[in-house]
């Protein structure tokens, strides 16, 4: 059995966050921890209509509320799910089929939103950061032993969390590339420019490697969106 985690933050019209509560209530092999940072809007309201289970944690950082889920976690392995994600149900079946030979993996990546350069970042994303340089992002929807993370949990910083996080896990294996489907929303792409986002994250990863402070990259990142603001 595994316990699913995910970090909200007013993600009422977020369509995906409504596909994942419906997606695992009422399976029992799926634990659903949602872990809120203190949303203005109906998130809450929502998780608690699905009989998921609910921690909040305001004003937290999005590693905050995952290491507060991982800490709850009742199952041997533990799924942290992107909220503006969904996995395949091939992928959720490969889950239950599988999730005792795995130890750290990641779901194969894909946007919902269909642009040739798009289809160039999910194949870099799969193919040379996960296969290659042993880097996963949130947005694959890894698959973890919990024991890993009971040992040292997810470095608290505002950005570049999963970054930090897969650095930990190489010390135990590499990340296995799964070959089931998850579909990530291409709202930050569209609604900003697909190449002036793309720009904007080679900048914040450079920012990243020269050691800026994390929350005056998560600005720079977060800067004209309205998404996970205060996140």
């Amino acid at each position: 059995m595994i316990s699913v985690i995910v970090s909200l933050f007013n993600e009422e019209k977020n369509p995906y966050f409504h596909r994942l509560l419906t997606q695992f209530k009422n399976d029992p092999f799926f634990e659903l921890i949602c872990v809120d940072g203190g949303s203005r809007d109906n998130t809450q309201a929502h998780v608690h209509q699905h009989d998921a289970i609910l921690y909040v944690v305001e004003h937290s950082t999005r590693a905050a509320r995952l290491n507060l889920g991982i800490r709850h976690a009742t199952h041997p392995h533990v799924l942290l799910h992107h909220p503006r994600s969904a996995l395949s149900s091939e992928a959720l079946t490969f889950l239950k089929q599988h999730h005792a030979t795995l130890d750290w993996a990641a779901f194969t990546h894909q946007f919902d939103h269909k642009h040739f350069f798009l289809a160039y970042i999910s194949w870099y994303s799969n193919r040379v950061r996960v296969q290659k340089k042993n880097i996963v992002y949130l947005d694959h929807c890894m698959i973890i032993k919990k024991a890993y993370l009971d040992k040292q949990t997810i470095p608290d910083i505002a950005i570049f969390e999963d970054t930090a996080l897969s650095y930990q896990l190489q010390s135990y294996c590499k990340p296995r590339l799964l070959p089931s489907k998850v579909t990530t929303s291409a709202i930050r792409f569209l609604d900003r420019g697909i190449f002036k986002q793309f720009f904007l994250n080679q900048w914040i990863k450079g920012l990243y490697r020269l050691g800026i402070n994390p929350k005056k990259i998560n600005k720079l990142y977060e800067q004209h969106l309205n998404l996970n603001q205060d996140n």
